[in-house]
């Protein structure tokens, strides 16, 4: 692995076991503000994403907008199957993959575009091109880690919640009110309006409407699934 660092416009990771091909993209990213980071192996980018504190929720990290230009062929596993694996391992990975392709495989990499890859470029690349690929990616990525860190913080807050809480709480994103939740769990309203103001405590939130706006973002959010596109 290669690794330039510097005040960039992001971060492109090259995954390609040509390392010409690679060093000659990496020169040329890195001339229009990109950092580059180089892996011969998707094993060993695999190993690199798996050591980032970039990945790791529970970290409050200022994560860096990037892309992955990953080969359909490489030594080992393949670019293709490593990306599956990628987007059933980590669905809300917030780097956009983008494959690269000889003309023989891009009915592999349209397909992959259908399960959530962000584009693909074929061999030789233009270097405009792939400068438009890239760019449009980092932007897209800045949106990714944006709902990746609000699913974090919000399942951070649900880990606070007893499950006498979590039960109140599904009731109260519902519309119910204080006495029909009390009839509905056999607890005194005293009891639940306790749990309601622990609950808002909990989850950082003022009003029941506040919390089922949460609510239905998250849910809609972690739902949405891979975040690959």
């Amino acid at each position: 692995m290669t690794s330039n660092k510097f005040l960039s416009k992001g971060v492109v990771n090259v995954v390609e076991d040509d390392e010409n091909l690679s060093q000659t993209i990496s020169k040329y990213l890195l001339s229009k503000g990109f950092e580059v980071e180089c892996f011969e192996t998707a094993e060993a980018f695999g190993e690199y994403l798996d050591s980032s504190e970039q990945f790791n929720p529970n970290i409050n990290y200022k994560r860096q907008p990037g892309v992955v230009l990953l080969d359909v062929r490489l030594k080992g596993m393949s670019g293709t199957s490593f990306f599956y694996s990628l987007k059933e391992e980590r669905p809300h990975f917030f780097w956009p993959v983008c494959f690269m392709t000889g003309h023989g495989d891009i009915g592999m990499a349209v397909e992959t575009m259908r399960h959530g890859a962000f584009d693909f470029i074929t061999k030789p690349f233009d270097p405009d091109t792939l400068l438009g690929i890239i760019d449009r990616a980092s932007n897209k990525s800045k949106s990714f880690i944006k709902t990746f860190e609000f699913i974090a913080n919000y399942t951070a807050r649900l880990a606070k919640l007893t499950d006498k809480e979590m039960e109140v709480m599904q009731c109260i994103v519902r519309g119910k009110t204080n006495k029909e939740i009390s009839d509905m769990l056999n607890n005194s309203t005293r009891t639940i309006e306790l749990h309601r103001s622990r609950i808002f405590d909990k989850m950082s939130v003022n009003s029941a409407t506040e919390l089922a706006t949460l609510s239905e973002r998250y849910t809609n959010q972690k739902n949405g699934g891979g975040q690959l596109i």
